[in-house]
């Protein structure tokens, strides 16, 4: 199983009515990709944390190359982030 840690913070004005719309389309997309295992969001006063979990490297990377998915990151690059990050861990045991 792997992991993408997604840690963003906002910059002002966002999240806009754009985002909330890409957001709500990704959130209801990636639940029928393939190897996608669920989904956890975090967030303090300014800094936000979203982590995917994953069956294989090729499925994240399946998801990154979604069309919507690339939409989205344009917009989130463009307007709606200060800063981002993207962590992708293997995850060697859960319980």
């Amino acid at each position: 199983m792997y992991a993408v840690i997604f840690t963003y913070q906002f910059n002002p004005g966002m999240p806009n009515e754009e985002y909330i719309h890409h957001s709500k389309t990704l959130n209801n997309s990636v639940k029928d990709q393939k190897g996608f295992i669920k989904v956890k969001d975090f967030s303090n006063d300014e800094e936000k944390v979203s982590i995917s979990y994953w069956e294989t490297v090729e499925d994240i990377a399946n998801w990154s190359a979604d069309n919507g998915h690339i939409m989205a990151k344009n917009f989130g690059k463009e307007h709606g982030y200060a800063y981002y990050t993207v962590e992708i861990s293997h995850i060697i045991k859960s319980y």
